[in-house]
Protein backbone atom coordinates (compact mmCIF):
# COMPACT_ATOMS: atom_id res chain seq x y z
CA UNK A 1 0.00 0.00 0.00
CA UNK A 2 1.36 3.20 -1.30
CA UNK A 3 1.07 6.95 1.30
CA UNK A 4 0.96 9.49 -0.76
CA UNK A 5 1.82 12.48 1.79
CA UNK A 6 0.70 15.88 1.84
CA UNK A 7 2.91 17.56 -0.81
CA UNK A 8 5.50 19.99 -0.24
CA UNK A 9 6.44 23.24 -2.34
CA UNK A 10 4.25 25.69 -4.20
CA UNK A 11 0.81 24.12 -5.97
CA UNK A 12 0.34 24.85 -9.72
CA UNK A 13 -2.13 27.40 -10.47
CA UNK A 14 -5.88 27.30 -9.05
CA UNK A 15 -7.14 25.78 -12.79
CA UNK A 16 -4.94 22.80 -12.55
CA UNK A 17 -6.55 22.02 -9.10
CA UNK A 18 -9.52 20.77 -11.04
CA UNK A 19 -7.87 17.73 -12.63
CA UNK A 20 -8.00 14.04 -11.92
CA UNK A 21 -5.38 12.57 -10.17
CA UNK A 22 -2.68 15.63 -9.64
CA UNK A 23 -1.58 16.42 -6.00
CA UNK A 24 -3.90 19.89 -5.45
CA UNK A 25 -7.67 19.97 -5.71
CA UNK A 26 -10.59 21.43 -3.94
CA UNK A 27 -10.88 20.20 -0.46
CA UNK A 28 -14.01 19.50 1.27
CA UNK A 29 -15.68 18.74 4.50
CA UNK A 30 -19.01 17.66 5.63
CA UNK A 31 -21.45 20.65 7.02
CA UNK A 32 -20.29 19.36 10.40
CA UNK A 33 -22.87 18.02 12.69
CA UNK A 34 -22.18 17.13 15.58
CA UNK A 35 -19.34 14.56 14.44
CA UNK A 36 -21.13 10.84 14.15
CA UNK A 37 -18.76 7.79 15.97
CA UNK A 38 -17.26 5.61 13.02
CA UNK A 39 -17.87 2.63 15.92
CA UNK A 40 -20.49 -0.20 13.95
CA UNK A 41 -21.96 0.05 17.27
CA UNK A 42 -22.35 3.32 18.02
CA UNK A 43 -25.49 5.16 17.11
CA UNK A 44 -24.99 8.24 14.55
CA UNK A 45 -26.56 11.29 15.14
CA UNK A 46 -29.04 11.96 12.02
CA UNK A 47 -32.41 14.27 12.15
CA UNK A 48 -35.32 12.22 11.29
CA UNK A 49 -38.14 13.86 9.43
CA UNK A 50 -41.28 11.86 8.99
CA UNK A 51 -41.33 8.65 6.69
CA UNK A 52 -41.56 9.80 3.33
CA UNK A 53 -44.27 8.77 0.97
CA UNK A 54 -42.62 9.61 -2.07
CA UNK A 55 -42.99 5.96 -4.25
CA UNK A 56 -40.02 6.32 -5.73
CA UNK A 57 -38.35 5.75 -2.38
CA UNK A 58 -37.83 2.55 -0.17
CA UNK A 59 -38.96 3.99 3.24
CA UNK A 60 -35.80 5.23 5.31
CA UNK A 61 -34.33 2.47 6.68
CA UNK A 62 -31.46 4.77 9.28
CA UNK A 63 -29.97 0.91 10.55
CA UNK A 64 -29.79 -0.97 7.40
CA UNK A 65 -28.57 2.11 5.63
CA UNK A 66 -25.20 2.40 8.33
CA UNK A 67 -25.20 -1.77 7.90
CA UNK A 68 -24.78 -1.17 4.38
CA UNK A 69 -22.17 1.42 4.36
CA UNK A 70 -20.16 0.06 7.29
CA UNK A 71 -20.47 -3.55 5.08
CA UNK A 72 -19.25 -2.28 1.65
CA UNK A 73 -16.51 -0.19 3.23
CA UNK A 74 -15.11 -3.09 5.06
CA UNK A 75 -15.57 -5.03 1.46
CA UNK A 76 -13.20 -2.51 0.18
CA UNK A 77 -10.63 -2.60 2.37
CA UNK A 78 -11.20 1.37 3.30
CA UNK A 79 -9.42 2.55 6.42
CA UNK A 80 -11.81 5.11 6.60
CA UNK A 81 -15.19 6.77 5.28
CA UNK A 82 -17.88 8.95 5.41
CA UNK A 83 -21.32 9.52 3.71
CA UNK A 84 -24.09 12.11 4.15
CA UNK A 85 -28.04 11.38 3.21
CA UNK A 86 -30.88 13.57 2.67
CA UNK A 87 -34.09 12.16 1.88
CA UNK A 88 -37.91 13.81 2.24
CA UNK A 89 -37.99 10.57 4.90
CA UNK A 90 -34.70 11.15 6.80
CA UNK A 91 -31.18 12.83 6.67
CA UNK A 92 -28.28 10.66 7.92
CA UNK A 93 -25.15 11.45 8.53
CA UNK A 94 -22.22 8.63 9.24
CA UNK A 95 -18.95 7.97 9.01
CA UNK A 96 -16.42 4.63 9.60
CA UNK A 97 -13.43 3.27 10.25
CA UNK A 98 -9.85 5.90 11.49
CA UNK A 99 -7.61 8.38 9.37
CA UNK A 100 -4.69 6.48 9.23
CA UNK A 101 -4.36 2.61 8.39
CA UNK A 102 -3.74 1.11 11.45
CA UNK A 103 -3.95 3.74 13.93
CA UNK A 104 -7.36 4.80 16.04
CA UNK A 105 -7.98 8.16 15.54
CA UNK A 106 -11.55 8.16 14.10
CA UNK A 107 -12.82 9.65 11.00
CA UNK A 108 -15.42 12.31 11.46
CA UNK A 109 -17.90 13.82 8.90
CA UNK A 110 -15.97 17.36 9.67
CA UNK A 111 -12.78 15.56 8.19
CA UNK A 112 -11.17 17.63 5.07
CA UNK A 113 -10.70 15.59 2.20
CA UNK A 114 -9.49 16.03 -1.64
CA UNK A 115 -12.65 16.07 -3.11
CA UNK A 116 -10.82 16.15 -7.16
CA UNK A 117 -12.90 16.05 -9.94
CA UNK A 118 -16.12 17.29 -8.03
CA UNK A 119 -14.50 20.42 -8.78
CA UNK A 120 -15.61 19.77 -12.83
CA UNK A 121 -18.94 20.70 -11.66
CA UNK A 122 -17.68 23.96 -9.77
CA UNK A 123 -15.97 25.16 -13.13
CA UNK A 124 -18.56 24.54 -15.22
CA UNK A 125 -21.11 26.50 -12.77
CA UNK A 126 -19.05 29.19 -13.52
CA UNK A 127 -18.54 28.84 -17.27
CA UNK A 128 -22.63 28.88 -17.23
CA UNK A 129 -22.86 32.30 -14.87
CA UNK A 130 -20.46 33.73 -17.06
CA UNK A 131 -22.75 32.98 -19.98
CA UNK A 132 -25.64 34.43 -18.45
CA UNK A 133 -23.77 37.49 -18.15
CA UNK A 134 -23.06 37.81 -21.48
CA UNK A 135 -19.35 37.43 -21.14
CA UNK A 136 -19.20 34.15 -23.27
CA UNK A 137 -21.20 31.99 -24.84
CA UNK A 138 -21.63 27.66 -25.49
CA UNK A 139 -20.96 27.84 -28.95
CA UNK A 140 -18.01 30.34 -29.48
CA UNK A 141 -14.73 28.68 -30.69
CA UNK A 142 -11.87 27.83 -27.86
CA UNK A 143 -9.75 29.92 -30.42
CA UNK A 144 -11.15 33.36 -29.38
CA UNK A 145 -10.08 32.85 -25.68
CA UNK A 146 -7.20 30.01 -26.32
CA UNK A 147 -6.06 30.61 -29.68
CA UNK A 148 -2.45 28.31 -29.30
CA UNK A 149 -5.28 25.00 -28.37
CA UNK A 150 -4.97 22.06 -31.22
CA UNK A 151 -8.07 22.56 -33.31
CA UNK A 152 -9.12 25.43 -31.56
CA UNK A 153 -10.87 27.02 -34.01
CA UNK A 154 -13.09 23.93 -33.83
CA UNK A 155 -13.78 23.38 -30.48
CA UNK A 156 -16.46 24.99 -28.87
CA UNK A 157 -16.78 26.10 -25.00
CA UNK A 158 -19.76 23.45 -25.08
CA UNK A 159 -17.33 20.69 -26.66
CA UNK A 160 -14.47 21.29 -23.74
CA UNK A 161 -17.79 20.78 -20.96
CA UNK A 162 -19.58 17.71 -22.56
CA UNK A 163 -15.82 15.92 -23.08
CA UNK A 164 -16.22 15.98 -26.62
CA UNK A 165 -13.34 17.88 -27.85
CA UNK A 166 -10.93 15.31 -28.72
CA UNK A 167 -8.14 16.81 -26.68
CA UNK A 168 -5.68 14.26 -24.76
CA UNK A 169 -6.28 14.06 -21.52
CA UNK A 170 -2.54 14.85 -19.69
CA UNK A 171 -2.97 12.64 -16.56
CA UNK A 172 -2.98 9.14 -19.03
CA UNK A 173 0.88 10.34 -20.47
CA UNK A 174 3.54 7.64 -18.78
CA UNK A 175 5.78 10.10 -18.53
CA UNK A 176 3.61 12.64 -16.16
CA UNK A 177 2.37 9.35 -14.04
CA UNK A 178 6.21 8.35 -13.79
CA UNK A 179 7.08 11.84 -12.21
CA UNK A 180 3.92 11.52 -9.88
CA UNK A 181 5.47 8.66 -8.20
CA UNK A 182 9.13 9.93 -8.03
CA UNK A 183 8.15 13.62 -7.15
CA UNK A 184 4.51 13.67 -5.98
CA UNK A 185 5.05 17.14 -4.33
CA UNK A 186 5.90 18.88 -7.67
CA UNK A 187 4.35 21.96 -8.71
CA UNK A 188 2.76 21.50 -11.76
CA UNK A 189 2.12 24.45 -13.99
CA UNK A 190 -0.95 24.76 -16.12
CA UNK A 191 1.79 25.28 -18.94
CA UNK A 192 3.64 22.29 -18.08
CA UNK A 193 0.34 20.20 -17.91
CA UNK A 194 -1.38 21.59 -21.42
CA UNK A 195 2.49 21.10 -22.88
CA UNK A 196 1.94 17.33 -21.94
CA UNK A 197 -1.53 16.97 -23.39
CA UNK A 198 -0.39 18.86 -26.80
CA UNK A 199 2.35 16.81 -27.51
CA UNK A 200 -0.27 14.17 -28.17
CA UNK A 201 -2.52 14.05 -31.02
CA UNK A 202 -6.14 14.33 -30.33
CA UNK A 203 -8.47 10.99 -29.77
CA UNK A 204 -11.05 12.51 -32.57
CA UNK A 205 -12.05 15.87 -34.52
CA UNK A 206 -14.16 17.98 -32.30
CA UNK A 207 -17.14 16.40 -31.42
CA UNK A 208 -16.89 13.46 -33.24
CA UNK A 209 -16.18 11.34 -29.90
CA UNK A 210 -16.52 11.53 -26.01
CA UNK A 211 -13.26 11.11 -23.67
CA UNK A 212 -12.94 12.26 -20.53
CA UNK A 213 -10.18 14.37 -20.40
CA UNK A 214 -9.21 16.60 -17.64
CA UNK A 215 -6.97 19.04 -19.99
CA UNK A 216 -10.79 20.25 -21.21
CA UNK A 217 -11.21 21.65 -17.16
CA UNK A 218 -7.94 23.32 -17.23
CA UNK A 219 -8.67 25.30 -20.13
CA UNK A 220 -11.89 26.04 -18.87
CA UNK A 221 -10.27 27.30 -15.50
CA UNK A 222 -8.17 29.63 -17.18
CA UNK A 223 -10.68 31.06 -19.40
CA UNK A 224 -12.78 31.24 -16.40
CA UNK A 225 -10.11 33.46 -14.59
CA UNK A 226 -9.26 36.01 -18.26
CA UNK A 227 -13.20 36.42 -18.07
CA UNK A 228 -13.85 36.82 -14.28
CA UNK A 229 -10.81 38.73 -13.73
CA UNK A 230 -9.57 37.07 -10.74
CA UNK A 231 -8.27 33.85 -9.62
CA UNK A 232 -10.72 30.85 -9.87
CA UNK A 233 -9.60 30.83 -6.26
CA UNK A 234 -11.64 33.95 -5.36
CA UNK A 235 -14.08 32.92 -8.17
CA UNK A 236 -15.48 29.61 -6.36
CA UNK A 237 -15.92 31.86 -2.95
CA UNK A 238 -17.56 34.69 -4.03
CA UNK A 239 -19.31 32.76 -6.47
CA UNK A 240 -20.23 29.70 -4.51
CA UNK A 241 -18.95 29.06 -1.29
CA UNK A 242 -20.32 32.50 0.26
CA UNK A 243 -23.38 32.96 -0.95
CA UNK A 244 -24.35 28.67 0.18
CA UNK A 245 -22.72 29.46 2.89
CA UNK A 246 -19.97 26.24 2.11
CA UNK A 247 -18.15 26.94 5.11
CA UNK A 248 -16.36 23.78 5.17
CA UNK A 249 -15.32 24.30 1.74
CA UNK A 250 -11.99 25.01 0.27
CA UNK A 251 -9.98 25.82 -2.85
CA UNK A 252 -6.45 26.31 -1.96
CA UNK A 253 -4.54 29.45 -2.88
CA UNK A 254 -1.61 29.65 -5.15
CA UNK A 255 0.81 29.66 -2.00
CA UNK A 256 -0.42 26.49 -0.15
CA UNK A 257 -1.90 22.98 -0.90
CA UNK A 258 -2.29 21.70 2.54
CA UNK A 259 -5.18 19.83 3.59
CA UNK A 260 -7.29 22.13 6.49
CA UNK A 261 -7.31 20.61 9.62
CA UNK A 262 -8.79 18.22 10.44
CA UNK A 263 -8.25 15.45 7.91
CA UNK A 264 -7.39 11.56 7.25
CA UNK A 265 -3.81 10.40 5.57
CA UNK A 266 -5.05 9.45 2.25
CA UNK A 267 -4.02 5.68 0.97
CA UNK A 268 -3.77 3.79 -2.54
CA UNK A 269 -2.63 0.26 -3.73
CA UNK A 270 0.22 0.53 -6.12
CA UNK A 271 1.27 3.43 -8.03
CA UNK A 272 -0.08 5.95 -10.57
CA UNK A 273 1.82 4.46 -13.35
CA UNK A 274 0.67 0.81 -12.26
CA UNK A 275 -2.99 2.37 -11.77
CA UNK A 276 -3.25 4.37 -14.93
CA UNK A 277 -6.11 3.98 -17.24
CA UNK A 278 -6.22 5.35 -20.60
CA UNK A 279 -25.23 32.20 -7.24
CA UNK A 280 -27.67 29.78 -8.21
CA UNK A 281 -28.29 29.50 -11.97
CA UNK A 282 -31.75 30.38 -13.25
CA UNK A 283 -34.19 27.60 -14.33
CA UNK A 284 -33.80 27.60 -17.89
CA UNK A 285 -29.84 27.40 -17.49
CA UNK A 286 -30.39 24.62 -15.05
CA UNK A 287 -32.81 22.71 -17.20
CA UNK A 288 -30.30 23.11 -20.23
CA UNK A 289 -27.64 21.75 -17.53
CA UNK A 290 -29.79 18.61 -16.50
CA UNK A 291 -30.99 17.75 -20.07
CA UNK A 292 -27.16 17.91 -21.08
CA UNK A 293 -26.24 14.41 -20.26
CA UNK A 294 -26.18 11.93 -22.90
CA UNK A 295 -24.65 8.26 -23.25
CA UNK A 296 -20.81 8.00 -22.91
CA UNK A 297 -21.05 5.29 -25.30
CA UNK A 298 -23.68 5.90 -28.43
CA UNK A 299 -24.23 2.01 -28.49
CA UNK A 300 -25.31 2.07 -24.87
CA UNK A 301 -27.81 4.21 -24.03
CA UNK A 302 -28.71 2.90 -20.53
CA UNK A 303 -25.26 3.31 -19.50
CA UNK A 304 -23.28 6.39 -18.07
CA UNK A 305 -24.20 9.69 -19.10
CA UNK A 306 -22.23 12.89 -19.24
CA UNK A 307 -23.05 16.75 -20.14
CA UNK A 308 -22.42 20.15 -19.23
CA UNK A 309 -19.55 19.26 -16.77
CA UNK A 310 -22.22 16.96 -14.81
CA UNK A 311 -22.66 13.41 -15.03
CA UNK A 312 -25.83 11.32 -14.21
CA UNK A 313 -25.98 7.85 -11.78
CA UNK A 314 -29.31 6.87 -12.02
CA UNK A 315 -31.50 9.76 -11.10
CA UNK A 316 -29.15 11.17 -9.63
CA UNK A 317 -26.93 14.28 -11.21
CA UNK A 318 -23.19 15.02 -9.73
CA UNK A 319 -19.68 13.78 -10.12
CA UNK A 320 -16.85 11.64 -8.71
CA UNK A 321 -13.39 13.07 -8.00
CA UNK A 322 -10.07 10.84 -7.48
CA UNK A 323 -6.88 11.95 -6.71
CA UNK A 324 -4.19 9.68 -4.87
CA UNK A 325 -5.42 8.55 -1.74
CA UNK A 326 -8.70 10.47 -2.48
CA UNK A 327 -12.01 8.57 -4.12
CA UNK A 328 -15.68 11.02 -3.79
CA UNK A 329 -18.89 11.05 -4.93
CA UNK A 330 -21.69 13.68 -5.22
CA UNK A 331 -25.27 13.27 -6.14
CA UNK A 332 -28.29 15.15 -5.95
CA UNK A 333 -32.29 13.88 -7.31
CA UNK A 334 -34.20 17.42 -8.02
CA UNK A 335 -37.23 15.02 -8.43
CA UNK A 336 -37.08 13.46 -5.58
CA UNK A 337 -35.05 15.70 -3.21
CA UNK A 338 -32.06 12.99 -2.46
CA UNK A 339 -28.59 14.08 -1.81
CA UNK A 340 -26.00 11.52 -1.19
CA UNK A 341 -22.10 12.40 -0.35
CA UNK A 342 -19.29 9.81 0.12
CA UNK A 343 -15.98 9.71 0.74
CA UNK A 344 -12.84 7.58 1.10
CA UNK A 345 -9.14 8.22 2.14
CA UNK A 346 -8.35 5.09 -0.12
CA UNK A 347 -8.02 5.27 -3.82
CA UNK A 348 -8.24 2.77 -5.55
CA UNK A 349 -8.81 -0.93 -4.44
CA UNK A 350 -6.70 -3.50 -4.43
CA UNK A 351 -8.70 -4.86 -7.47
CA UNK A 352 -9.12 -1.26 -9.17
CA UNK A 353 -12.39 -0.26 -8.05
CA UNK A 354 -13.18 3.16 -7.20
CA UNK A 355 -14.56 2.77 -3.41
CA UNK A 356 -16.64 5.59 -2.44
CA UNK A 357 -18.38 5.09 -5.97
CA UNK A 358 -19.00 1.44 -5.51
CA UNK A 359 -20.48 2.63 -1.94
CA UNK A 360 -22.47 5.30 -3.58
CA UNK A 361 -24.08 2.93 -6.35
CA UNK A 362 -24.63 0.00 -3.22
CA UNK A 363 -26.67 2.87 -1.32
CA UNK A 364 -28.48 4.13 -4.22
CA UNK A 365 -29.76 0.47 -4.58
CA UNK A 366 -31.11 0.51 -1.32
CA UNK A 367 -32.22 4.60 -1.69
CA UNK A 368 -34.64 3.57 -4.42
CA UNK A 369 -37.22 1.06 -5.34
Amino acid sequence: MNVPGIPKGSPAPAAVAVALMLALAGCSAGPAPAPPSSSPSSPSSPSSPPISSNDALHPFDQAALEETFRETAQDLRVPGAAMLLRTPGGNLSYAYGVRSFGGSDPVTSADHVRIGSITKTWTTTVILQLVQEGKIQLDDPVADYRPNVPNAANITIEQLLTMRSGLYNYTEDQDLNQVLDADPGKAWTTDELLAVAFRHPPYFAPGEGFHYSNTNTVLLGLIAEALDGKPLTAAFRDRLFTPLRLTGSVFPEQASNAIPEPHPQGYMYGTNVLTLDHPALPKDMQKARLDAPRPVKADDPGGALYGLGIAKFGKLYGHTGELPGFNSFAGHDPANQVTLVVWTNLARTPDGQDPATTIARTLIGKIYR
